[in-house]
């Protein structure tokens, strides 16, 4: 459905990367949820036909669908 949100998990090439990377998020009309101090990153809401934006950032080293990890 355009415009839903689908919440995202954002790793960034380092950490002075993710200050850049949440306001492309955030002009895209992202909504960042939660920001890891363990690793330059943060979690986000976004519309899902937004998302592509991150793939040619300088700033993102990797944006993956938010979910659930089993291990069977």
């Amino acid at each position: 459905m355009p415009g839903e949100k689908v919440r995202h998990i954002i790793v960034c090439k380092s950490k002075d990367d993710v200050a850049p990377a949440k306001k492309l998020a955030e002009e895209q009309g992202g909504v960042i949820e939660s920001t890891y101090t363990i690793m330059p990153g943060f979690v986000v809401d976004m519309p899902a036909d937004s998302i592509s934006t991150f793939s040619n950032s300088p700033h993102i080293e990797s944006a993956e669908l938010d979910g659930k990890v089993t291990t069977q």
